[in-house]
């Protein structure tokens, strides 16, 4: 699961090559029943068999194979996971400690899932896409030339993070390199301001003749209402050259310096202009010169900006009606402080055994699984594919459900809130019936639960963000479980998972019977909106702009 310090850095490319793209974008399609892969000219027809071949398959099939299709949960026994899990631990351990995204130890893990359904009769695919790299390669610089010379003090390392002491300025994370000297202007900011909107909408860069009054200018904005990305995308094509983002300074948490993320969406890549966050006090400074007459500003950005491949890896069971799939995903990196063996590797191994038991079957509905690369530093792998689908592909997709930590040991048993009845928003299209389906299941297994808003820290978002149905049961990160949980759940009050991000998340960091409860309850979730082809009917249409409030 992502951290919530990363999310804002979703530093991903859409699909750059895939097997069986559609023109509107379809998704890829791997079927187990066709060695073709994922060839075809659409989304509808990409790597399917003809309606012959089906029914000539579908009679082919045993009656023991239909059974073990029907019975997923039978099938995701506590041995298997537990061996998926241990050979997670061990590549980790072979590739210096981890299985981070790109690394050797990712690229192991990925052929071992990819070995794991080809063994069982399954043919997945690559979705390849790019990623931003970034990083700050020294303090940079910002300063006013004119009418004063003043510097003002960089982060005094690269090390982000480190205590930054009496820092004042520093690289917006993402933010391309750049040395620019020119005037300075203010776009809408007043320091001190609650909520401001500084540079969240077009008009803001607009002066009153019509015309863009920052073209060729540093934009000084505020903190604020949007994205980093939003504000630098806008001042960029007003004509910007570069831009300094000042704290609000409105409360005693929005003063200092600290490590802002420029990019959070697949397009903010294109982002061309470089970007820096400073405190609210020199905020202030600027001002305060800007109203004594014209500020000439050197700005200098001193990063690493560029495009890095990485994959994830899908495999789809065609089934009778291929016009409506049922997506499940887990992202199979960790992050570079451990093996990540509960997070994500208890997900990973769980959709791996239920891909197995669905070899050799012919589900009511199509079932499409995934896992996703670089979900870790800020969920790349599941936006891109997401970003690439058309909405012929979108509308075929009924629903998504996620498997995210599965196994932890202080565990709270977590079911997304589709229909929002804790008024934090109601999901998409089918995310209601989601929530209800799997309510009903823990209370069938008499296991407690609690409903969460959606927080946007896996890789749901993109999903979710389409309009399409979502659903997830996890079992806990690094929030804080208080005493109303303890007296539901057990455990003890603090960190679902003490061990989340840290190098002692291996296999003894998972609770099998709590792993094995959550597991068996997604494979049952796939029996019954996959196999058995039951509910998401009714979907509201998705719409390509939707986006939640995450």
């Amino acid at each position: 699961m992502t951290p919530l310090r990363t999310l804002l850095a979703g530093l991903a490319l859409a699909c750059l090559a895939l097997a069986g793209c559609s023109a509107d974008g379809g998704g890829p399609v791997a079927s187990s029943r066709s060695s073709a892969g994922a060839g075809g000219s659409g989304p509808e027809d990409a790597g399917a068999p003809s309606d012959a071949a089906v029914a000539e398959a579908d009679a082919g099939l045993d009656a023991g194979a239909r059974a073990r299709c029907r019975k997923l949960d039978a099938a995701v026994g506590r041995a298997a996971l537990r061996e998926h899990l241990e050979r997670f631990e061990a590549i980790a351990k072979e590739h210096g400690g981890h299985r981070a995204t790109r690394s050797p130890g990712y690229a192991a893990s990925l052929a071992y899932v990819r070995s794991s359904l080809e063994g069982a009769g399954l043919a997945p695919v690559e979705h390849r896409f790019d990623i931003l790299h970034f990083e700050l390669l020294g303090p940079g610089t910002l300063e006013v030339l004119a009418p004063r010379r003043r510097v003002f003090r960089p982060v005094p390392d690269v090390a982000r993070g480190a205590s930054w002491g009496g820092a004042e300025h520093v690289a917006l994370r993402g933010s391309p390199p750049g040395d620019v000297r020119a005037e300075l202007v203010a776009v809408d900011y007043v320091p001190g301001q609650m909520d401001t909107t500084s540079g969240c909408e077009d008009a803001d860069f607009v002066a009153p003749g019509g015309a863009s009054f920052v073209s060729g200018k540093i934009a000084l904005l505020g903190r604020g209402k949007c994205t980093f990305a939003d504000k630098v995308r806008r001042a960029e094509a007003a004509g910007a050259l570069a831009v300094v983002v000042a704290n609000q300074g409105d409360a005693a948490d929005r003063m200092a310096l600290m490590a802002g993320d420029l990019v959070s969406e697949p397009a903010d890549r294109r982002i061309a202009i470089p970007a820096v966050f400073t405190t609210s006090a020199v905020g202030r400074e600027l001002v305060a010169a800007l109203e004594r007459g014209p500020v000439e500003l050197h700005l200098v950005a001193h990063t690493e900006h560029r495009l890095e491949a990485d994959v994830s890896l899908l495999v789809e069971v065609a089934g009778h009606r291929r016009d409506e799939v049922l997506m499940a995903g887990a992202h199979l990196d960790s992050v570079k402080e451990g093996p990540g063996v509960n997070d994500n590797g208890t997900g990973s191994a769980a959709l791996l055994e239920i891909a197995r038991a669905l070899a050799g079957c012919t589900p009511e509905r199509t079932v499409r699984l995934a896992w996703w690369g670089a979900e870790e530093p800020g969920l790349l792998g599941s936006d891109a594919y997401v970003a690439e689908l058309g909405p012929a592909e979108r509308r075929r997709v009924r629903a998504y459900v996620n498997l995210d930590m599965l196994g932890s040991v202080n565990h709270i048993f977590e079911i997304a809130d589709g229909d929002g009845s804790k008024g934090k928003g109601r999901g998409p299209g089918t995310s209601a019936e989601l929530e209800r389906f799997f309510l009903d299941d823990f209370a069938d297994a008499k296991l407690p639960v609690v409903e969460r808003p959606y927080h946007f820290r896996s890789d749901y978002r993109a999903f979710h963000r389409a309009g399409i149905g979502v659903g997830e049961v996890t079992t806990g990160a690094d929030e804080k479980k208080g005493p109303a949980e303890v007296a539901l759940f057990g455990g003890t009050m603090g960190r679902p998972d003490p061990c989340y991000h840290r190098p002692c998340d291996t296999v003894k960091n998972v609770d099998f019977d709590v792993y094995e409860a959550v597991a068996r309850s997604v494979a049952r979730a796939v029996e019954r909106f996959g196999v058995e082809g039951g509910g998401l009917v009714v979907v509201e249409p998705p719409d390509a702009g939707a986006a939640d409030g995450g």
